[in-house]
This record gives C-alpha cells, structure tokens and sequence, in this order.
C-alpha cells in the first residue's frame, strides 16, 4: 500500500486555528485561544432548543458549515475547486431550517398537524348500473371516465412537501412570508444541486447563493424562537 500523505502538523494548526478564528458570525464573541472550542457558542445560539440532541446536531451542522467556507476562503479555491464547498453550504443551511420548521410544528402544534397534513384523495367508487360507462372524447380519443369520492388521507410530516410545511410554518406565525419565500428558494437550489438535474440544466452554484443561505440564519432562528417564546409564555399563563 502506498504511505498515506499527511500535511505536516505545524501547517495543519495554522490551517485551522485559521479556520476557527472568526468563525462564529457574531461582532459580540469574544475569541479566547486558551478558553472554549468555537462550538460551544453553535450550541449556545440553539439553546432555545429544548431537545438537547437535536442542539447538538444543529450545532454541528452550522459549525461544520462555517468551518469549510473558512477553509475555501483561507485557500481562495477557484470556482471548478470550490463546487462541492457550495454544494455543502446549500444542504447543510437547508437541513437546518426544516429541522427547525418541523421541530416547531410538533413542540407547538402537534395537536393541529394531522388537519393541517391531511391531503384530499380521491376514490373510484362506482355509482352506474352494472353495465354502463361514462367516456369523453379527448383530442378525437374516446377515454373512459371514472367516478370517485373526495375523501382525505392522512400525510406524515415528513411526507409533506417541504413548501406546504412552510406555508403551515407561515399560516401559524412561525416565519414570515418573506422568509418562507427565501427558505423555498433556498430549498428549490438544493434540489436543484442533484447531478441529473443540475447536468440536465447546465446549472452551478454561486458563491453569492451559499451567502444568502448563511445570510438567512439569523432572521429564520429570530422568527422561531419569538414563536416558542410566545408559545411557552401561553401554556404558563394556562397552568396559572
């Protein structure tokens, strides 16, 4: 096997103290080299978080997100060098906002969900005699026409289209529309980041698009946590 090939240590610490210095995007954090790895400030920014897994992981997710943009600036990667730094950029922003969407949804409205998910279906059901049919000529075809029943079905989370969930998110206050519209955009380029898709549109990313999913951070997190905030002030003032 061929020897595996390290960076020399000393080029390796400067590459990420490089790395970690301003990396928490706040004018307020004070940088102490002999005091707290830069994450406890990510776990700290979701502490609203109730669920202390998903702090973590949420703090991971960003603080890995800040992490490679610094390596891709500290390196100054060209454009064909930096695609994958984009492409990480995207998904991690995008996984952390619908993890927050769906977190709020079921810490506040779980009650409401299954009338709010609940899709229309429909049913064949056959109302004509046993022999007849109903048919209607489409584009000089006859095609058979069938009767149904509107019925509903239930949708898990999960399931839902991610632009419904956030109309939900909207419709109960969590965001804005404006940030509804930014989180959709945002999602729509991480779908769009797909090999096939991407190759079949000749699309790439931007560093200006990767901007504008960090840009989004702070307004998303402002407009959720006033939600929980309000939400727990209400079930304190129920139990008095």
């Amino acid at each position: 096997m061929p020897d595996k090939l390290y960076i020399e240590e000393e080029t390796r610490k400067t590459v990420v103290s490089y790395c970690n210095k301003k990396i928490v995007p706040s004018s307020e954090y004070i940088e102490n080299p002999d005091g707290n790895h830069p994450i406890e400030w990510f776990k700290t920014y979701f502490s609203f978080v109730s669920y202390n897994s998903l702090v973590l992981h949420l703090a991971d997710a960003y603080y890995q997100a800040r992490f490679l943009y610094k390596i891709m600036q500290g390196l100054r990667l060209t454009s064909f060098k930096r695609a994958g730094v984009l492409k990480f950029q995207i998904q991690q922003y995008a996984s952390i906002y619908e993890a927050l969407i769906d977190y709020v949804l079921e810490t506040c409205h779980k009650d409401k969900l299954p009338e709010l998910l609940k899709e229309i279906e429909y049913r064949p059901v056959n109302v004509l005699s046993k022999d007849a049919s109903l048919s209607i000529i489409i584009d000089g075809k006859q095609e058979d026409v069938v009767t149904c029943k509107k019925t509903f079905r239930k949708v898990a989370l999960k399931q839902t289209r991610i632009d419904k969930r956030t109309k939900i998110a909207a419709d109960l206050g969590i965001i804005s529309g404006t940030v509804k519209d930014e989180f959709d955009g945002l999602y729509d380029l991480r779908n769009n980041i797909h090999i096939l898709k991407a190759a079949s549109a000749n699309y790439k990313l931007s560093v200006a698009e990767a901007t504008r999913a960090f840009q989004l951070m702070d307004s998303f997190v402002s407009s959720v946590k006033i939600h929980l905030h309000a939400h727990n002030a209400s079930k304190t003032n129920d139990i008095k």
